[in-house]
């Protein structure tokens, strides 16, 4: 019997480390997916939470038990990321940004659904079937929007290229005819001196 219990115990702080992990990691990677597709500038407090998520990562792997102080500073990572993604996305979205809308609309179910879940954590409620269903439709619509975004660029940047391979044929067709004219000046130039 207790060696079933330690090893549940293991698996369950194992997958707590693992889900942790996870979590963080894609929360990064969603702050970085918006500063590279719409160039908002890397501010240096992005680096300090990134140092923060490794700390907290480590920290759940050796302090097993949720204290008080563990809660708020995941709440603190939360609401960074939260605040960031507000502060990211409101340039883009007010210059109107192709695409930037329907990131926005992603990035905003995303931010209100950490912004509850949270305020309700630190109010005590919970509902964890509501909420893991609430977070894999925010992830999903989270994903879909991205994934939207990406497809359009991808598509715009096609036809730009389509585009600008028209405007080189054409400049291409005009410089050959250019030069043609421009041999034919020259030999006709030089017939009529020979005939002077």
């Amino acid at each position: 019997r207790w060696s079933l219990s330690h090893q549940s115990a293991t698996g369950i702080i194992l997958q707590l480390g693992v889900n942790i992990t996870l979590t963080y990691l894609g929360l990064g990677m969603l702050l970085v997916f918006m500063y590279t597709a719409f160039a908002v500038p890397i501010k240096r407090w992005f680096l300090l939470w990134i140092v923060a998520a490794v700390l907290y990562i480590f920290m759940t792997q050796v302090f097993v038990e949720m204290t008080e102080a563990r809660r708020w500073y995941n709440h603190a990572l939360q609401w960074f990321v939260v605040i960031e993604i507000v502060r990211g996305m409101s340039r883009p979205i007010k210059n109107k940004v192709p695409g930037a809308w329907i990131v926005g609309a992603g990035m905003f179910a995303f931010t209100l659904y950490v912004a509850l879940s949270s305020l309700a954590l630190i109010g005590g409620l919970s509902g964890t079937d509501l909420s893991t269903m609430v977070r894999n439709a925010v992830t999903v619509f989270l994903t879909v929007t991205i994934s939207i975004f990406l497809a359009r660029r991808f598509a715009r940047t096609s036809l730009d290229l389509e585009s600008q391979l028209a405007q080189v044929k054409q400049l291409s067709e005009k410089e050959l005819e250019y030069q043609r004219t421009e041999a034919e000046l020259r030999v006709q130039h030089a017939q009529e001196k020979a005939e002077n």
